[in-house]
């Protein structure tokens, strides 16, 4: 797939958010045998966007460098914190959240859940293939410290990798063939 720029990002991110919201609130509905009915709120348009530039940068961080677990324990932390800072941010500007929690057993302020943590980080997992999907990296390589990207070549993935590879090329340029004439 051809990167996406970010402003289309940002739109794929509010749309697969607002869509899957959508979807794990009716399914909750049907399971629990009430009415299935659309509560979301237009807000969470711009609230997913903050993907683009709160995810995409720690994903980026973490790719290939930190195991699965780990990853999936920030992403929950991660969504738990900005759900909770857009949620405080939205009461107070607008005297109501999109979500209210305060009918559950567990609950910060009403604006979040701490037992969504696994759901968040389980989000957090899903997303990764997308947002490498949408900025091109197809796949990593066998080697941690090279990514895939999709024109089929790679670059260095750490600081040091890219140190070394730089060295690389400054070696090579410096070494001088002698002209054919002389061998």
């Amino acid at each position: 797939m051809k990167r996406l720029g970010a402003p289309a990002r940002a739109i794929v991110y509010s749309l697969t958010g607002y869509s899957f919201e959508v979807a794990v609130s009716a399914l909750h509905d049907k399971v629990r045998g009430k009415e299935i009915r659309l509560r979301t709120s237009p807000w969470m348009f711009p609230i997913y966007a903050l993907i683009l530039p709160l995810y995409e940068p720690l994903h980026d961080a973490m790719r290939d460098r930190v195991q699965a677990p780990i990853r999936a324990a920030v992403y929950g932390g991660g969504f738990l914190g900005v759900e909770y800072a857009t949620g405080a941010a939205l009461r107070r500007f607008t005297g109501e959240v999109p979500w209210d929690y305060t009918e559950a057993k567990w609950h910060v302020d009403g604006l979040i859940r701490p037992d969504y943590f696994y759901q968040w980080a389980i989000a957090g997992m899903l997303l990764e293939p997308l947002h490498d999907r949408l900025t091109g990296r197809l796949s990593t390589s066998a080697s941690p410290e090279r990514s895939q990207v999709s024109d089929g070549s790679s670059f260095p993935r750490s600081p040091r990798s890219r140190a070394s590879a730089f060295s690389a090329c400054s070696r090579s340029a410096r070494v001088r063939r002698r002209p054919l004439r002389e061998r």
